[in-house]
């Protein structure tokens, strides 16, 4: 009997839904008989249009820090990834060993969906992180009940009163223009998948608290992420942790990114057409030493132009060979005219000395705020700091 009074009413509700009184009726109708309320059927469906928005917003962000023109898009080199669950903090858990090397399955099927990036410098680590960003996103537009994948880099973190879910509504409403309603929804029904890249960017002195701040994110009784990442340097992040167990992030599993292997390096080369460049790398054992991370190797390939066999004789280590490589990847870049079609190219291009000299003026500038990456929509924040 209540439920047909119920129905009846929730007709007359629907003819007056745009008035305040409607949907006062109909939020109490449904209540009683627990049906969807119609404002809230509402508001998710343009929770769901606005999906979309967001993740065109994080693709857009990979293309401007340089994804598209990785030379992992094409995925010519799976980087090896061992397991380190020594370094999280986790309970009891039994790690599956890995089967598939590809970042989306490790992020499945050994990590749960909670997951720590480390290496050295130049092994690949943000690169990682970002081919598993666009891995999510192709399964979150396949499917609107998939994650969200948001990326942020955490490098300007610094310890105040805010909480880790409140410092991400900043830099997510500044990132991706989302708003904060738009967070607290998203973050209530689990949707936001938080991707944290520089731990080790954060100010020494604030990193310890970073990682605090992480996992009291992910302890909150109520409405924590069930799936995060993070990055950071593998040295930096043992430095952090080797006083206390209990410092380690309390996340499901961690991979290293290793080395890559003499093979992996002779069959990149063999893909791309630079099998000269082999052929000079194996007479040249030191030069070999340098090229175990895909940071040089892009170096090696960039500034293979300009290297000689005679020249390369002059360095008895790799410790003296290595200063060369990158002084030769400056002036090589330098004397690389810009693309005519970019959007930047005004039709003059600057002096080196000046480049040289504004490229001094911004390493020590992204030094005092602890930074290894330079994006120019960030250009006004370092004035900022100029000017403080």
């Amino acid at each position: 009997m209540i439920n047909k009074i119920a129905e009846s009413i929730g007709k007359i509700g629907i003819f007056i839904q745009n008035s305040v009184i409607g949907k006062i009726i109909i939020k109490k109708i449904n209540i009683i008989i627990k049906l969807p309320c119609l404002s809230d059927r509402d508001d998710q469906l343009k929770l769901r249009d606005d999906q979309p928005k967001l993740l065109n917003a994080v693709e857009a962000e990979l293309v401007k820090k340089g994804w598209d023109k990785s030379s992992y898009r094409d995925k010519l080199i799976i980087l090896k990834k061992n397991l380190h669950e020594d370094l999280v903090y986790h309970y009891k858990v039994v790690a599956k060993p890995i089967t598939n090397p590809n970042i989306i399955d490790i992020f499945k099927d050994n990590a749960d969906g909670k997951l720590l990036i480390v290496g050295d410098p130049g092994s690949g680590k943000t690169t990682t992180l970002y081919e598993l960003t666009q891995e999510l996103i192709k399964e979150a537009r396949k499917d609107k009940k998939n994650l969200l994948p948001v990326l942020v880099n955490l490098s300007s973190w610094k310890k105040d009163k805010r909480s880790m879910r409140q410092w991400l509504v900043v830099q997510l409403n500044k990132e991706y223009g989302l708003t904060k309603e738009r967070f607290e929804k998203w973050f209530a029904q689990g949707k936001l998948l938080p991707l944290l890249d520089g731990l080790d960017e954060v100010k020494p002195e604030y990193q310890k608290d970073c990682v605090l701040a992480i996992n009291k994110l992910l302890e909150e009784e109520d409405n924590r992420p069930g799936k995060l990442v993070v990055c950071c340097g593998i040295e930096e992040y043992k430095n952090l942790i080797k006083d206390n167990y209990d410092s380690r992030i309390k996340l499901f599993q961690a991979i290293e990114l290793q080395e890559l292997t003499v093979q992996q390096i002779q069959n990149y080369l063999k893909n791309i057409d630079r099998e000269n460049l082999w052929e000079l790398i194996k007479q040249h054992g030191h030069l070999l030493e340098l090229l175990c991370t895909p940071l040089m190797l892009n170096i090696a390939i960039k500034v293979y132009p300009v290297l000689s066999a005679d020249k390369l004789k002059q360095f008895n280590s790799s410790e003296k060979l290595q200063p060369y490589l990158f002084n030769q990847y400056i002036h090589t870049q330098l004397n690389d005219p810009p693309e005519k079609n970019h959007p930047d190219h005004k039709g003059k291009t600057p002096r080196k000395e000046d480049t040289i000299r504004w490229l001094i003026w911004l390493a020590k500038k992204l030094k005092i705020r602890n930074q290894k990456e330079f994006f120019r929509e960030k250009l006004l924040d370092i004035f900022m700091l100029e000017w403080q």
